[in-house]
């Protein structure tokens, strides 16, 4: 795992099998360790679309009160909740640069991530983070 300069770290989750949701405290650990001090951590609850989910809300809302990390779930086959999370990671990116002192204007990641573009294509009336 090769994490030291990395400004964003995603550990995904199986909703549909518990242990996996354990083992992100583990994960979190060993990224803590070893990230950059201003590095984004989300979290991400994969599988949304199967009716089996072994991760309750309030796993999920404890976890979130517990860590306040970014946590979102999605479908990767399905497309619901990527909107939203690439949101709430763009909206992170900015306050973080702000917080370091940084003009808006200089923050040129919209050109390269276009955030209206992506809800244009993928927002059809899907639920948000872990609502499922």
């Amino acid at each position: 795992m090769y994490i030291r300069d990395a400004n964003i770290i995603i550990i995904v989750f199986d909703i549909s099998v518990k242990i996996t949701f354990d083992h992100v405290k583990t994960w979190l650990k060993e990224v803590s360790d070893i990230k950059k001090q201003d590095a984004i951590i989300a979290v991400v609850g994969n599988k949304l679309d199967l009716n089996v989910k072994e991760v309750s809300q309030e796993d999920i809302d404890n976890f979130v009160n517990e860590f306040g990390y970014i946590l979102c779930c999605m479908s990767a086959k399905s497309g619901e909740g990527v909107d939203f999370f690439f949101e709430q990671i763009y909206s992170k990116i900015t306050e973080n640069f702000n917080l370091q002192g940084g003009d808006q204007d200089d923050l040129n990641i919209t050109e390269k991530f276009d955030i209206n573009k992506i809800k244009q294509t993928t927002s059809k009336g899907k639920k948000k983070c872990c609502k499922g």
